[in-house]
């Protein structure tokens, strides 16, 4: 069964191999998950072994951060911050987690929401230049009907950092008092230091992303309880019902699917595993071709009983296409439509419809 990484970690995989030959033997690894990955799916790259995977992964991103913090400035309010966790972890009783996040996702029983993630790298929004300014993107998103954005804050991978987080929580806060009005903004990074909880805090985030494969149970407690103490929600990344499991029993309030299992087998972890209230979020993974199946994914979803679902690369699939751009494949996918009675193919010349097909499904 495949234990899947956050986007954030996912992206990092092109580095590992190299890492793998420069760093020490593996330490011995905490994971639950199985060792090994099931045969390649047409969506999925091939990968290491999970276990080396996670332990490569988290090294470098620890090591990236080390790096970061000994090259601070005096001035940076940083390490100020991170000061303050020793003293707001004390508190009794200890913090609880906000719920802003949570309560966007599932305010309508019934209704799939959507998590729109913004990254450069590995999408088509790298080839419009300043028309993919975090600024116009974050309006899009939101005027489309996401109820969350998210952004990726590695710029190796994902070519956003930080400073672009802060960027969409700004342009947000231009729609208070607006319909719609601000979207709360996750940082989606490979969380594996309080640091990094501390830095999507100074950008202003709502959330932060952990991945169970990664971080393994002892380590998902810790940063768990840092976004608490810091007023931040934890989307926590599962890619097997056993983490989810895990993720539920350290007190998660959101946890995202990620895994090439059939909706129907994510249907069962959820009815089994995700009580009420704890918000179940999946993740769309980018289908290798043009036509647009990630919004039939995103009915099937809604029909499973999911509160919402996290997708990225497909929003941007068409550039800055009018008739397929992130806004228009938002209402798609949040569409009252079905499966049984539409195929949701792109526009004409790759599917069934005309330019105005998405528009349609809307109606």
């Amino acid at each position: 069964m495949l234990n899947a990484l956050s986007p954030a970690t996912n992206a990092l995989l092109p580095l590992l191999l190299l890492l793998h030959l420069l760093s020490s033997p593996l330490p011995a690894a905490s994971f639950t998950s199985p060792a090994l990955l099931p045969p390649r799916s047409p969506r999925s790259p091939a990968l290491l072994p999970l276990r080396a995977v996670s332990v490569l992964a988290r090294r470098a991103k620890e090591a990236e951060v080390a790096a970061l913090l000994a090259s601070l400035p005096v001035t940076d309010p940083l390490p100020a911050l991170l000061g303050t966790l020793p003293s707001l972890l004390s508190a009794r009783p200890p913090p609880a987690f906000p719920s802003r996040l949570r309560d966007s996702l599932t305010k309508r029983r019934g209704n799939l929401s959507i998590v729109a993630e913004y990254r450069l790298k590995g999408t088509g929004l790298a080839e419009l230049g300043g028309s993919a300014a975090p600024a116009i993107v974050s309006k899009l998103i939101r005027v489309g009907g996401a109820a969350a954005a998210a952004v990726m804050a590695d710029p190796r991978m994902g070519g956003c950092d930080y400073p672009d987080v802060a960027a969409f929580v700004a342009e947000n806060e231009t729609a208070r008092g607006g319909v719609p009005g601000p979207l709360p903004v996750v940082s989606s990074d490979l969380v594996v230091t309080e640091a990094q909880v501390a830095r999507a805090k100074l950008a202003g985030a709502a959330a932060v992303t952990l991945s169970a494969a990664a971080l393994g149970k002892e380590l998902l407690k810790t940063l768990l309880e840092a976004a608490a103490a810091f007023g931040l929600e934890a989307v926590v990344f599962c890619g097997s019902e056993e983490e989810v499991v895990g993720a539920v029993g350290l007190g998660a309030t959101i946890v995202c699917i990620a895994a090439e299992e059939d909706v129907e087998v994510k249907k069962e972890w959820r009815e089994r595993s995700i009580p009420e209230g704890v918000c179940a979020v999946c993740l769309i993974s980018s289908a290798p071709d043009a036509l647009l199946t990630e919004v039939e994914e995103a009915w099937r979803l809604r029909d499973a009983g999911f509160n919402a679902a996290w997708v990225c690369d497909c929003l941007y699939k068409a550039g800055a296409d009018p008739a397929e751009q992130a806004g228009a494949i938002i209402g798609a996918m949040k569409a009252k439509s079905s499966v049984k009675w539409f195929s949701a193919k792109g526009k004409s010349g790759r599917g069934e419809g005309a330019k105005e097909y998405l528009g349609d499904i809307m109606m």
